[in-house]
């Protein structure tokens, strides 16, 4: 049995989700602040906003995170609720980075091993620490290097983070493994619905377009398209939850693309599956800057047999749709340009794209959220052992 320590977020949970945590021993930390509920906590989706609030000015000159503090500060409760519960081994989930520095205080007290779990890279990511103070920085570096010697394993999220961080520390990689994200439920369809033929090609992003999810990628792609075969301006359909934010609706705009977006409406999450179904193909869209990391979104396309499309990502994204065989991953603008065109032309004659199958539903099934934890889970009996 799990047991948690996390910040106290009211009303952050989903229904669902306080559900599925409803058996699970809790102890929530209080904050004298929450920015976590009204936006974003990632530090790099603040770096895209525009000005900067007194809080991001503290946040970018505080070692770690300014959640340090307020952590830390509270480790003998932490510690207390870690021995009565006897728990055997402790796992820190970053970020926010100052789960680690508590992870490591509570292990270190009882003499614990510590599983130090990325869920992004930390000093090692490409643009996170742009606007970090030269001190903070230096002072990152310097714990996680602590950090990293002191755990007993390290997971990523990615093949590419585990990489960069092995080649990082060398001495740390045997202790380095990957654990991906996962999709739950138990639907899985591996074939794709027939259609009739149509004129029109819908494309549906389960999300929003945002600073860490850029559409910029597939606009490329479109504008390509579009120069060559300029009907594909009212034949392509691009749907996603408020549409394209303020510089990415521009940037279409400039491209002469902008009308192939549309806004559509929050979908419930229970909603979802259907939702997607219902598409002609899905897509998958992240940060150039950042390929060391998969977007969540893929995991969510696996199971519906429909065929996916991503903008933007790297290579573990396109090593996970090429064997599964559900899509592809567009290398460059014009490759992207030729995907779209082959779906574009499939969708004419009602037939399935040709970067479509054939579907293993093995390997899509590899990357359920069971087979994941399961992975885990020997992790853990590793490491205690």
């Amino acid at each position: 049995m799990p047991h948690v320590v996390c910040l106290d977020a009211p009303g952050s949970l989903e229904p669902d989700e306080r559900a599925a945590l409803a058996g699970v021993d809790i102890l929530r930390l209080r904050a004298p602040f929450d920015r976590t509920t009204t936006r974003s906590s990632s530090s790099l989706e603040r770096q895209a906003r525009q000005g900067v609030s007194l809080a991001d000015a503290i946040d970018r000159r505080v070692p770690v995170d300014t959640f340090a503090p307020v952590l830390l500060a509270q480790a003998a409760s932490a510690i207390g609720f870690a021995r009565r519960a006897r728990v055997g081994v402790v796992v820190a989930t970053g970020d926010p980075w100052s789960s680690f520095l508590l992870g490591h205080v509570v292990a270190s007290a009882l003499r614990l091993p510590l599983v130090a779990d990325y869920r992004d890279p930390w000093t090692l990511c490409a643009v996170r620490g742009a606007d970090r103070a030269p001190f903070a920085r230096a002072a990152d570096r310097r714990i996680e290097a602590a950090l990293v010697e002191r755990s007993a394993a390290l997971t990523f999220t990615a093949d590419r983070a585990r990489a960069r961080y092995a080649c990082a520390f060398p001495d740390a990689a045997p202790r380095m493994h990957v654990l991906h994200n996962g999709f739950e439920g138990d639907t899985l369809i591996v074939a794709s619905p027939q259609r009739p033929a149509s004129d029109v090609l819908t494309l549906w992003f389960f999300g929003v377009f945002r600073a860490l999810a850029p559409a910029r990628a597939l606009v490329d792609a479109l504008a390509r398209l579009t120069a060559r075969r300029p009907e594909a301006r009212r034949r392509i359909r691009v749907e996603s939850v408020a549409g394209l934010d303020a510089d990415d609706a521009a940037y279409a705009r400039a491209q002469g693309v902008e009308g192939c977006f549309v806004a559509t409406p929050r979908v419930p999450h229970t909603q979802a599956f259907a939702r997607q179904r219902r598409a002609d193909a899905l897509l998958v869209v992240g940060d150039p800057d950042r390929t060391d990391m998969i977007p969540a979104k893929l995991f969510e396309a696996l199971p519906t047999g429909q065929p996916v499309l991503a903008f933007g990502t790297g290579v573990d994204v396109a090593r996970i749709l090429e064997r599964t065989g559900v899509g592809a991953a567009a290398r460059h603008a014009e490759h992207g340009a030729q995907l779209l065109e082959q779906a574009l032309d499939a969708r004419a004659e009602g037939r399935p794209p040709a970067f479509w199958g054939p579907v293993d539903p093995v390997a899509i099934a590899a990357h359920h959220v069971q087979a994941e934890v399961a992975a885990l889970a020997r992790l853990l009996r590793a490491v205690t052992a």
